[in-house]
């Protein structure tokens, strides 16, 4: 018995098909008289069907003919009719039909009496046509191509949206597994992930756009609305499907993110780590210190605490970056505030002893805004993917009386409201925009694609990493040790901690929030609870 027999027979098993039920099962055997009578009296026609005198007697007999069915219908279909161009193509391989008279002796025939014999190009035109139709799929969907998908694994959705060539060479520079394409794909068959065109259903799509519209994603476009999709809800939709549902439910926000035009001049960076753009933004006294890759545009950090003014601060997150590329960036951009001055010579310092073009004073570059591109650049991102939505919200606070930012409680409670929100949200900020697709750009010198591909393995676009090595890693922990301090995990001084959890306490209050409006409900009461204090 084959596979197939087996599972139509273990089908028909659960479904109650034993020999004395089906002898007198009407609908069974009318469906098996049917097939073989004759056309002119209204059957199909088959011969050899199973049965004996036009009738089935056994289970056996059932299962026979519904497996040859099912594979007539699916793999023997398939193996004559999507064959059909390959075989067609070439017409000496397998001519429709020939010229002249076919040959009536066994002598030898020349080359140029079998072109002769084939038939000319618009026929050979003709025949590719047919051919090329006849082995198209149907408009249906194909084998693995569900209409439901099975793949829900956040992780598993996230490898689907990667190259073959990208996942390896992640294993292998990341983490250090070599393996090659092919055993790529026979893992990939295993666990059954494929890049068909399955998607979730259209209700669980709607609601996921809708959930990013009523958080942080109202500014999104459609391409990373469906990145947000997959790794915030684990949902696999088409760019075409996110894309037709935003114009639906969002007409407005998509005929302002197609009116925002902008000129940019050309940059030129020669690969990963060879410039370093930092900066930082401080609304409503929440401070977000952040630097971007200038090849990559990766995400290097995106922190949010209480004080931009504080050089320590903005040291410990370089000193980070470097123990995390293991290496010195080339170059550094920054403004030229006094927060950046530890920076500054920690980085001249590092590369002071150096022999290239850069070294020493060379490898810190002050810079305006505007000529800081890369990090510019990304804050406008950032204000479109979440920015935004935060800055209306503590505008709508201030409108209402609830907020008032030139009182330093306030601006206190603020953090310890809203900074885990907030940190969560930037950390899922990186996350997306580092394993979103850039597209391609004529204006820049720089190539497409991921930005975590890019940065860790530059190779593959004719590029090289840049950093520089350490090669002692004494002076890191020195500078590290007498020059840099972490900020506080909740952004607030230890007078107001010890205010804020006195507070929660009293009132019996959740923290951390979960959300904006949990964080509004949480600053609320802090506040109210601190005025009656004093």
């Amino acid at each position: 018995m084959t596979i197939n027999e087996l599972a139509v027979g273990t089908l028909l098993k659960k479904g109650g098909f034993i020999d004395t039920v089906m002898s007198i099962d009407i609908e069974i055997q009318s469906w098996r008289a049917e097939l073989d009578r004759p056309i002119e009296n209204g059957g199909l026609g088959v011969l050899g069907v199973e049965g004996v005198n036009g009738t089935f007697t056994s289970r056996d007999q059932l299962i026979q003919v519904v497996t040859s069915i099912i594979y007539t219908c699916s793999a023997g279909h398939a193996a004559v009719n999507f064959k059909q161009y390959d075989e067609y193509a070439f017409p000496i391989n397998y001519p429709s039909k020939l010229r002249g008279k076919p040959p009536s002796d066994k002598r030898s025939l020349s080359e140029r009496d079998v072109l002769q014999a084939i038939q000319d190009r618009s026929d050979q035109y003709q025949l590719l046509t047919i051919a090329k139709i006849l082995s198209e799929h149907s408009f249906g969907k194909a084998l693995r191509k569900f209409e439901i998908n099975y793949i829900c694994e956040p992780k598993a959705l996230e490898i689907r949206d990667y190259s073959i060539r990208e996942i390896l060479g992640v294993m292998a520079i990341r983490h250090g597994k070599i393996t090659s394409e092919r055993s790529m794909f026979r893992v990939l068959r295993r666990y059954r992930l494929t890049r068909g065109q399955s998607q979730h259903s259209l209700e669980e799509i709607i609601q996921g756009i809708l959930l990013e519209l009523s958080a942080s994603g109202e500014n999104a476009g459609y391409r990373q609305m469906r990145q947000r999709l997959l790794i915030n809800h684990g949902l696999a939709a088409t760019f075409e499907m996110v894309r037709l549902i935003l114009g639906l439910i969002d007409p407005q926000g998509v005929a302002l993110m197609q009116a925002g035009r902008l000129r940019r001049r050309i940059y030129i960076n020669n690969g990963p780590n060879f410039a370093i753009h930092f900066d930082k933004l401080k609304p409503y006294g929440l401070s977000i210190h952040g630097a971007v890759d200038g090849f990559s545009r990766r995400v290097l950090w995106l922190k949010c605490c209480d004080s931009n003014k504080k050089p320590m601060y903005i040291s410990s997150f370089y000193l980070d970056c470097i123990r995390e590329i293991n290496g010195i960036p080339v170059q550094v951009y920054g403004d030229g505030g006094t927060e950046n001055s530890i920076v500054r010579d920690a980085q001249m310092a590092l590369r002071w002893t150096d022999a290239d073009q850069y070294q020493g004073i060379l490898s810190f570059v002050y810079v305006s805004s505007n000529r800081n591109v890369r990090i510019e650049r990304f804050w406008r991102s950032l204000r479109e993917m979440c920015g935004n939505v935060w800055m209306n919200h503590f505008k709508d606070m201030s409108d209402f009386g609830l907020l008032d930012t030139s009182d330093s409680v306030h601006l206190e409670c603020i953090r310890y409201s809203f900074l885990p929100v907030i940190s969560k949200d930037l950390n899922e900020v990186c996350n997306i925009w580092n394993t979103h697709r850039v597209r391609r750009n004529n204006r820049i010198s720089c190539p497409a694609g991921k930005p975590e591909v890019l940065f860790f393995q530059p190779e593959v676009y004719s590029a090289r990493d840049c950093k520089i090595s350490l090669v002692d890693n004494r002076e890191l922990h020195d500078v590290e040790r007498e020059y840099s301090q972490r900020p506080p995990e909740l952004g607030v001084s230890q007078e107001f901690l010890t205010i804020a959890r006195a507070a929660v306490e009293d009132l019996n209050l959740q923290y951390q929030p979960r959300n904006r409006e949990e964080g509004t409900k949480l600053f609320a009461a802090i506040t109210i609870n601190i005025e009656r204090l004093v």
